[in-house]
């Protein structure tokens, strides 16, 4: 069935949002009807200019999202909290639709717990659901009126992870660590059988998927010093298949609809259909690193993750195949001690990744499917705030996702972020001399 849902979606017909509308709209896109939704950035700004990549990077300085074990490697505490906001331009033939929304990012913070010890906690979302499609229709009452009618659907919600992990430093090249993740959220279809008379009653069912359970993230990175000043770094994560519980509710109600506004009626249906398991897949993870100190950095991440294994309630989605992305990007600070010159002090990043999508799309009655691949160019800047390190970040992402082949849907895309990283030393005991 969701297969063929893009038949059905066409430009004007996709749910709008403003960009006050921070906790309601998170995404416009069609492709959020599959699986768990759009996938969610899941790096920090400082990595997420450079690309996204962070598996095999060193940072002494920033919190790095992408692998566990790197939070050996903080020398201070690090907090960070961030917003990001999507302008998106989605076409489909000669149809186009242009808008733009902001939400959440993320909240975490990072600190050394002892001399060999490090641990971090923090908030972010995994994916966002959003989408909506409307058809009209006419049919003929038995008393030879015609009566207009619409058939709308939607999506909404989405998954998040609340997390805390520690590392540990076997060595002073090399360090493992682990994320426990607590998963939560709700993926939401709404079927809306609407009429413009108020003499019949229109019908909405809502069908939720709560989900809540956890699953671990394992990590591992080795940082080798080829001189004084300059390093290598490699690193390597695995994310085990996950089975989360969840249990499916369906509420249905009658209402009146005035063309304006709509009128509560009756509740029909409010009960629990089933409960099981929502499988996400397994995840492994590659990358690879080389910098010089306090200068630049250079690197770049593979990842792969078996969507096939993906299934809701024991069915599996024929539309999801395994995903495999490349990142590649670096930084580059021109002096960090010019007390002169503040632009010398600004770390500047840049990078690039590539996705070959986890949809398999079909739209109408085209033959064969579509890979919904994605592209991005990303860059940033970091302003030194204080003496210490911390940073205001804006970082951006310039990207492609989708192809209007075969009647789907493009999605042309400017994206960023801003985030606020404060460093400064926790849990040291004071000395008086």
């Amino acid at each position: 069935m969701r297969k063929n849902f893009l038949k059905y979606l066409t430009i004007h017909a996709i749910a709008l949002c403003s960009f006050g509308a921070f906790a309601q709209v998170n995404t416009i896109s069609p492709y959020s009807n599959f699986g768990i939704g759009e996938l969610a950035n899941t790096s920090t700004s400082y990595f997420q200019g450079m690309g996204g990549i962070g598996i095999g990077m060193f940072s002494d300085k920033y919190i790095n999202l992408s692998n566990p074990a790197s939070y050996g490697n903080l020398e201070i505490t690090n907090f960070e909290f961030g917003m990001s906001g999507t302008l998106v331009n989605l076409n489909q033939g000669d149809l186009s639709q242009e808008e733009n929304f902001a939400n959440f990012s993320h909240l975490v913070l990072a600190t050394p717990l002892g001399e060999k010890w490090s641990g971090a906690f923090g908030l972010k979302p995994i994916s966002h659901i959003g989408y909506q499609a409307v058809n009209s229709f006419e049919t003929e009452t038995a008393l030879g009126d015609t009566l207009n009618y619409k058939l709308i659907h939607e999506g909404e919600g989405g998954l998040n992870e609340a997390f805390i992990g520690g590392a540990y430093q076997l060595n002073e090249n090399f360090s493992i660590g682990v994320n426990f993740n607590f998963i939560f959220g709700q993926i939401k279809s709404i079927s809306d059988e609407q009429y413009e008379d108020q003499t019949f009653a229109s019908i909405r069912t809502d069908q939720t998927i709560n989900v809540q359970d956890v699953s671990y993230t394992l990590g591992a990175q080795y940082n080798k010093g080829l001189s004084d000043t300059r390093f290598i770094s490699a690193g390597v994560t695995y994310k085990g298949k996950a089975e989360l519980s969840s249990e499916e509710t369906k509420f249905v109600n009658s209402y009146t609809y005035t063309g304006l506004s709509s009128s509560f009626q009756d509740t029909l249906i409010d009960k629990s259909i089933q409960q099981g398991t929502l499988v996400l897949p397994s995840e492994l993870g590659l990358g690879f690193g080389i910098r010089e100190l306090n200068k630049w950095n250079l690197g770049a991440d593979l990842k792969f993750v078996k969507w096939s294994e993906y299934s809701l309630f024991g069915r599996e989605e024929n539309s999801l195949k395994d995903l495999m992305s490349f990142s590649l990007g670096g930084s580059y600070t021109p002096n960090h001690k010019d007390i002169r010159k503040f632009v010398n002090r600004i770390q500047y990043r840049a990078g690039l990744r590539y996705s070959n999508g986890y949809i398999s799309a079909t739209a109408g009655d085209n033959a064969g499917s579509t890979d919904i691949t994605e592209f991005g160019i990303n860059f940033g800047f970091g302003l030194p705030v204080r003496k210490n390190g911390s940073t205001l970040n804006f970082d951006f992402e310039l990207g492609q996702r989708g192809t209007e082949d075969k009647s789907l849907v493009k999605e042309d895309y400017f994206k960023f972020q801003v985030s606020l990283s404060l460093r400064d030393k926790w849990f040291v005991k004071r000395k008086i001399d």
